[in-house]
């Protein structure tokens, strides 16, 4: 491969070394002036598969200037496969062998343990490491002597050496080896920046990097997991940066962006062409002032970071603790009953029964039986839970009609009612689900059999709302009591109106019934609702105290333009029936 240097560079620094990178990046570093030299860990080789050892060779190893180097880019998954090399061991000399039982010889490992003496002391000096990261593997390689004969006296030992080991601070990375082409950057600078050059991208790996008091992790990038597989490690004594990336083979069209909007500003010494005069903001030559306003700057951000670190784990807490919400919104199966019988709990229900528990108490199957009972009240409710990945079919959408009467027939008395509720298409967000699940016939057939029809979405609607408006649970418990589909709006909600005009302090509508002062009413937001006290009435540009029903009525709203829209409905909070 060779130094290839730039002889036109209009920057001697920073020396920059480009190890099994693309081309690419070389070329776009060059015509952006840079002082670039290309290299090698070395190219693996097929050798004749046998049982014997064969010589381990370090021909293709190219590490041109390593000792002048300031920014080294390194693509851990290597180079395409060379030439087996032509080269002899010397007889009676200590080479390092592996063995060919594979067919593959790979020097990469033992070249990185060659020279790692070199590149520590290289990054501890420049500190700034850009790596492509791969999958971590083991080598073993054997030390041994070769005679004239062509017999090996090995000194019975195995070295075992991996693909990552060519740095110490690389040595304390834990990495999982993992693939997948899924990415979720970071929206911070420099995860935007990333997101640009990730076309064509997968990683091979995620990783984490243990650290001190002196030192930070900060991930750049997850797969779908919620795995690491971006992030930068930081050092502040000394000042070392390590960027591990997943493969990007389109890093080369942010390179110039990386280099001189992180890497420079990351250590600016190495980057003069950039910094200018800047330089006499370094600390060595700074104001007190602005050193104690700097200093000030960086306590608010570690405060602020250790805020936003103490949310995070509580929103873990709250997440962990309250999986049912998710259940409702994907699960399937007994996980997706469950959760329902404790949201159904949770909203008031005294008397949920799981029907297949029961039977198991009782010692007999669950063929053909519902899945929850509600025995609160008069009718008993029987309900029918399913989690499935498309709409339902006809007669999942009736099965729990089939078992109320087949309950009824059982305790000979017809105060029982079904409820069927669906988890329909189950792996889309409900947003983009079908907003009519049920065919418009079962519906029909649904309201006149006295059958509900309802969605988990529903159920996670009438939960989140319940939370967040206190609404009364015996408003709520009616809900599940209705016929035909059944929307997610508790009973002591009166619909009276639509929003007919927005405007910043106010919102028009018309309504089915007279509006007083003091009247509550709850506008309709999208998922959800949002209640408000009548403060103020308008009747054809005068105030009043009621507006009377069929009137354009003005109801007083701060911030209605922002929060509301036109067609919204509109309901009167009443006292619960």
């Amino acid at each position: 491969m060779g130094d290839r240097r730039s002889e036109v560079a209009r920057y001697s620094k920073p020396n920059i070394l480009l190890l099994d990178v693309l081309s690419d990046c070389a070329r776009v570093l060059r015509a952006a002036g840079y002082n670039v030299s290309e290299g090698s860990f070395g190219k693996a080789y097929e050798v004749e598969r046998s049982g014997r050892a064969h010589l381990v060779s370090l021909e293709s190893v190219e590490l041109p200037n390593l000792n002048e180097q300031e920014v080294i880019v390194v693509n851990l998954a290597g180079a395409e496969f060379g030439d087996a090399p032509q080269s002899q061991p010397g007889v009676g000399v200590t080479h390092y062998w592996q063995s060919a039982e594979s067919g593959v010889i790979t020097p990469r490992a033992f070249a990185m343990h060659a020279h790692k003496t070199n590149f520590d002391k290289v990054f501890n000096h420049a500190g700034l490491l850009v790596v492509l990261t791969s999958q971590q593997h083991t080598f073993e390689y054997v030390p041994a002597k070769s005679y004239a004969n062509g017999n090996l006296y090995d000194e019975g030992r195995i070295v075992m050496l991996d693909n990552w080991g060519f740095l110490e601070e690389l040595r304390h990375t834990r990495v999982s080896n993992e693939e997948g082409s899924e990415i979720l950057f970071e929206n911070d600078r420099l995860g935007v920046l990333l997101r640009r050059g990730a076309t064509g991208a997968y990683y091979q790996c995620s990783f984490t990097h243990p650290v001190n008091e002196t030192e930070a992790w900060v991930p750049l990038a997850k797969n779908k997991y919620g795995n690491t597989v971006a992030g930068v490690y930081v050092s502040d004594k000394p000042h070392r940066y390590i960027l591990l990336l997943p493969q990007m083979s389109a890093i080369h069209e942010i390179l110039v962006e990386l280099l001189e909007q992180w890497l420079a500003e990351w250590r600016p010494e190495f980057f003069p062409h950039l910094e200018g005069a800047k330089w006499v903001h370094r600390p060595e030559y700074e104001i007190p002032k602005v050193t104690s306003l700097q200093a000030d700057i960086r306590q608010v951000q570690d405060t602020a970071k250790t805020r936003v670190e103490s949310l995070r784990s509580e929103i873990e807490v709250v997440q962990t603790s309250n999986p049912d919400w998710y259940t409702l919104l994907c699960g399937t199966g007994d996980e997706l009953v469950q959760a329902v019988i404790r949201s159904l709990r949770t909203l008031g229900f005294e008397k949920v029964i799981d029907v297949d528990a029961e039977e198991k108490k009782q010692g007999n199957d669950k063929n053909l039986r519902e899945d929850i009972q509600i025995q609160d009240e008069l009718p008993i409710l029987v309900v029918d839970v399913k989690g499935i990945n498309d709409c339902p079919a006809d007669e999942e959408s009736t099965q729990a009609a089939k078992h109320a009467l087949m309950r009824m027939q059982e305790w000979k008395h017809t105060d029982v009612k079904a409820l069927t509720i669906v988890n329909h298409q189950r792996h889309i967000p409900p947003h983009d689900r079908n907003p009519q699940p049920f065919r418009k016939e079962i519906v029909g057939n649904a309201r006149q059999t006295k059958l509900g029809l309802l969605t988990t979405w529903d159920l996670f609607r009438i939960l989140r709302n319940t939370k967040t408006l206190a609404w009364p649970k015996d408003a709520v418990k009616a809900i599940f009591y209705r016929s035909g589909r059944i929307e997610p709006i508790p009973n002591h909600y009166r619909e009276i109106a639509s929003i007919v005009k927005v405007w910043d302090k106010a919102l028009g509508i018309i309504p089915t019934e007279s509006v007083r002062i003091g009247d509550r009413l709850a506008l309709e937001d999208g998922d959800s609702f949002m209640e408000v006290a009548v403060t103020s009435l308008n009747v054809n540009d005068k105030g009043v105290k009621e507006a009377p029903a069929k009137s354009n009525c003005g109801v007083g709203c701060d911030d209605a333009s922002k929060l509301f829209r036109e067609k919204a409905r509109v309901f009167k909070v009443v006292q619960p029936k």
